[in-house]
């Protein structure tokens, strides 16, 4: 063991570089922050007047909203119905969040009640944590629509908490948490099945009331909109990349960790190489459809575009800062943070490069950049297979829950 004394902090002293361009360098980093420092202007010249050769396709979606796969796959619909209608149709977030948090709580009670309960609380309140935490996927929400239907706005008006959802996700979890500590108790202490059942009947309608006070009342008699004759309904498949040792490409996968609902089936995924995906992506794009991805959270606040070799972080902060995606992913430090949606595609001297919408900002990035920090896609099957010829759809193969990759498909 060696601690932090006076010793080793002379030597780190002695060792640092106090030269007049490392210290014009630091000077930067204080007043301008890390990525306006390591900004390359050469290059970032060089790209705009590469800006206007992206091609802008048609997209719609409400910012305010949020940043989801939810808000996406309503927004969709919507575009579909409309189109259909020839009216303008708005469907209610708040309706659909409303069974979304009551299905993943009945989820989580039976899930541990099955099996969890046996472990430590503080072991619950990992599960707890992971199953809050992570919101639905494509699949998910599709069958949450397939067994509850659509409501509109005006039917089912949104709120203040459909909007801004944090507050009230983090008093079901204080629910959850507090439930499972009492049927941990009960289980442990030879109470009756009956009477730990009721225990968690309790609870699911303690937090059916606050998600009525806080969502407002769906109606149980709900009207039930088929999605059997959308597109959305079989058209799109969840397509990552993972380049990792234990998952070949063209193959798919499955993990636990993506069900919301009891009876839902785990959510299917195709891992494909990157290179594969961007053929799928242009063709998608270029007949007039956006593209949903999962990344890593866009650098806001330096510009409205970023290119990986435009950004030189080692040379700045004099030392390496490099880690591959692969070696992220087995080490089960990735994770997506947030949402995008591709809404047009291009071509640079040096690179292809794509225009994106994040948090409601429209971004630049290259193919280094989205390779790097995209884990998952939403692609048209029939493009899939247009493209990749050889994928093996039957028998999936299972990824652990608590395996990196499983937790990072959540």
């Amino acid at each position: 063991m060696r601690i932090l004394d006076k010793k080793v902090l002379t030597k780190f002293d002695n060792k640092l570089d106090k030269s007049l361009n490392r210290n014009t360098i630091s000077n930067s980093l204080k007043a301008n922050g890390i990525y306006k420092t390591a900004l390359d202007s050469g290059k970032k010249a060089l790209h705009d007047n590469n800006f206007l050769k992206v091609i802008n396709r048609k997209y719609h979606f409400n910012s305010d909203q949020g940043n989801d796969i939810l808000n996406y796959l309503l927004e969709e619909i919507e575009f579909e119905l409309s189109e259909k209608s020839k009216t303008s149709i708005k469907l209610s977030k708040a309706y659909i969040m409303f069974w979304e948090r009551l299905e993943r709580s009945n989820f989580i009670l039976e899930t541990l009640l099955l099996g969890g309960l046996d472990n430590s609380q503080r072991e619950l309140n990992r599960i707890l944590d992971r199953w809050m935490l992570e919101k639905g996927d494509w699949d998910s929400y599709l069958f949450l629509i397939q067994k509850y239907g659509l409501k509109t706005k005006e039917q089912v008006e949104e709120t203040y908490i459909s909007k801004n959802p944090n507050q009230l996700d983090n008093l079901i979890k204080v629910k959850l948490q507090q439930c499972s500590a009492i049927l941990s108790r009960m289980k442990s202490s030879n109470f009756k099945s009956d009477e730990i059942l009721n225990k968690k009947e309790k609870a699911m309608s303690d937090i059916f009331n606050m998600l009525v006070y806080s969502l407002g009342n769906p109606n149980l008699e709900y009207e039930s909109l088929s999605i059997s004759e959308l597109k959305l309904n079989d058209e799109y498949l969840n397509v990552v990349n993972l380049p990792c040792v234990n998952l070949p490409f063209n193959n798919s996968y499955f993990s636990s960790t993506t069900k919301i609902c009891l009876e839902q089936t785990a959510s299917t995924f195709i891992n494909l190489s990157f290179e594969s995906i961007k053929e799928i992506m242009i063709l998608q794009i270029s007949s007039g459809n956006t593209v949903i991805i999962g990344n890593d959270e866009i650098i806001s606040g330096v510009s409205n575009y970023y290119f990986e070799e435009m950004y030189d972080l080692n040379e700045t902060m004099a030392t390496c800062l490099d880690i591959d995606k692969g070696k992220r992913i087995n080490f089960g430090i990735s994770k997506i943070n947030t949402i995008s949606n591709i809404i047009g595609y291009g071509e640079s001297p040096s690179n292809s490069i794509w225009k994106l919408i994040n948090n409601g900002n429209e971004v630049i990035v290259d193919d280094n950049w989205l390779k790097e920090n995209t884990y998952k896609f939403i692609l048209n099957k029939d493009l899939i297979n247009k493209v990749c010829s050889n994928i093996k759809y039957d028998n999936p193969t299972e990824i652990a829950s608590d395996n990196p990759i499983g937790v990072l498909l959540q």
